[in-house]
């Protein structure tokens, strides 16, 4: 009885770990194919982003709206919730806007 439990444990957690390596794998590359435009972006594009659900998306458009558009992605952190820590998380999915 405790190999048989032993077994079922070790199955168990193999299966977890997998699941988990899956999960990471599935969200690193959803983005990372190409880069967006972070002034055309739409909600959903800005909710795949890693840090950015769906109500930071929702006001990083509000705020891109309100200004005409990003002269630069330096103005993200004008936005509530997205700190210079979170920008630079952002950048590698964003495209260069035409002034950097």
């Amino acid at each position: 009885m405790d190999r048989e439990r032993i077994v079922l444990i070790v199955l168990a957690a193999i299966f977890v770990v997998g699941l988990i390596i899956r999960m990471n794998h599935r969200s690193s590359i959803r983005i990372r194919c190409y880069r967006i435009d972070i002034n055309q972006a739409s909600l959903f594009e800005l909710d795949a982003l890693p840090g950015i659900g769906p109500k930071l998306a929702e006001r990083i458009i509000r705020f891109r709206d309100s200004i005409g558009g990003f002269d630069s992605l330096g103005q993200l952190v004008a936005v509530k919730g997205i700190s210079g820590r979170t920008l630079a998380k952002l950048k590698p999915y964003l495209k260069p806007l035409k002034e950097e």
